[in-house]
């Protein structure tokens, strides 16, 4: 074993958990890491909105208006929340 940190690729991985507020929602991803014998979890988030285009197609931007931050807020904290509970039953 070296000293890198070795990561999952989650290109191909769904998310672990997803929270929705209107168009908005926060994916949490989970990347397995070890170093050293040692292994943990990192989670990352991302944020997103979705709309229909002109065609009538759904897209995701990550631009938010004015009325969708209260929202994305509220996504970012519930995934927060998450995270932290997950940490805490690994340490268990």
């Amino acid at each position: 074993m070296t000293d890198e940190t070795k990561m999952t690729d989650e290109k191909n991985t769904p998310p672990v958990y997803e929270v929705r507020a209107g168009a908005i929602k926060a994916a949490v991803w989970a990347n397995e890491a070890e170093k050293d014998g040692k292994k943990w979890t990192n989670y990352n988030v991302t944020i997103q909105r979705g709309y229909k285009d002109k065609n009538g197609k759904w897209q995701n931007t990550s631009s938010f208006n004015t009325s969708d931050v209260p929202k994305a807020t509220s996504c970012m904290q519930r995934a927060y929340e998450w995270i932290i509970s997950q940490k805490k039953e690994q340490e268990q």
